[in-house]
């Protein structure tokens, strides 16, 4: 059963001082010992907290509750400091509208503005070049030779023409390059008379003259076969056959862009026309051409679009200034839109 304990109860002490005698201490005394002992520490820790009035008030309120609070507010002020950082004045104007990347070939025969707007159209390339092809026979003969990329009449190795001839004398099937005129030599027997050859004959004699330093190598890229090809059929004489380019076509691949200009066995198109092929063809993505000065078009090497810029980012409020104008983007100015409102700068102190 429990006691309600009074200031005027004793409890035993040893006295080590006394040779170890007891005597009865009331408790009174005993407290007031001990809260001696405890009024150091408590002196120190009022001396840190000082006299605290909660700002908050109440019964509920503590240093804990309190102290989180302030903790919490400075974070939020840190952040809004970071975000003043960025309003901090620039020099400088902004760029207010996107300027999008440009390549001009050869002065001012042919630019190509890309389409993708601001910073988004610099790195993309163009080249010109020509792909001529040969077509020889019909329906069950017909097979096309084309030409490696930029084979046209100012390279070293231009591609001219094609033709199928009867050797008038013994000898094998041969194919032969003699500065781009390509020539496909029927065999003979040994009474100088025809010898019979299969279409498939012939295409294999061609793609063994692609292979490296042998006749066609580096010269023809491919041999292709009609709808109607029959392999079987018998291959015969031919006409010749101009190597060409029938239409100015695009052809991309990733940022690059390879345009394949026509060429009718003596010349190139204008820039016009190629202009207007150009942005007419369905795999014209990246880029749009405008025509400068008329000429014969011709192939060219990979150059780069720049100059692609986008708008001058700035968080609502920022500022920018130069000599006689302030700018501040009145809401927040991204790469693709602005905000920014510009105000002229006077000085107070002229006249």
């Amino acid at each position: 059963m429990a006691t309600d304990l009074r200031a005027n109860d004793t409890i035993q002490v040893r006295v080590p001082q006394g040779g170890g005698s007891v005597r009865d201490v009331p408790l009174s005394e005993l407290n007031k010992y001990i809260s001696t002992e405890e009024a150091a520490g408590i002196t120190a820790l009022e001396t840190y907290v000082g006299d605290y009035s909660s700002p908050a008030g109440g019964k509920d309120s503590d240093i804990a509750t309190d102290l989180a609070t302030v903790y919490a507010s400075v974070e939020t002020a840190e952040a809004d400091i970071v975000d003043l950082k960025g309003t901090a004045p620039v020099s400088g104007a902004p760029v207010t509208a996107q300027v999008s990347a440009t390549a001009t070939y050869d002065t001012d025969k042919i630019t190509f503005t890309a389409k993708a707007t601001g910073a988004d159209g610099n790195g993309i390339t163009v080249e010109a070049s020509c792909r001529l092809s040969a077509t020889l026979g019909s329906g069950t003969t017909e097979i096309t030779l084309t030409g490696e990329d930029g084979l046209y009449p100012d390279s070293q190795v231009p591609l001219v023409s094609v033709q199928i001839v009867q050797s008038p004398a013994y000898g094998p099937l041969l194919v032969s390059n003699t500065a781009g005129v390509i020539t496909v030599s029927l065999p003979a027997d040994e009474n100088d008379d025809p010898i019979s050859t299969k279409m498939s004959e012939v295409v294999t004699e061609i793609q063994n003259q692609m292979l490296p330093t042998n006749a066609l190598n580096g010269v023809i890229a491919g041999v292709t076969t009609g709808a109607s090809y029959d392999p079987d059929a018998t291959c015969v004489v031919s006409t010749v056959i101009p190597f060409e380019a029938a239409h100015n076509t695009v052809e991309e691949d990733d940022d690059a862009v390879l345009i394949l200009l026509a060429y009718d066995g003596t010349n190139f198109d204008t820039w016009e026309t190629v202009v207007t092929e150009v942005n007419a063809d369905v795999n014209s993505t990246l880029v749009t051409a405008s025509a400068g000065a008329q000429s014969e078009a011709q192939p060219f090497e990979a150059m780069s679009l720049t100059g692609g810029k986008d708008i001058t980012a700035g968080a609502p409020g920022a500022i920018r200034y130069e000599a006689t104008k302030i700018w501040i983007s009145v809401a927040e100015s991204t790469a693709s839109e602005s905000n920014w409102k510009s105000a002229d700068l006077t000085d107070p102190s002229a006249p």
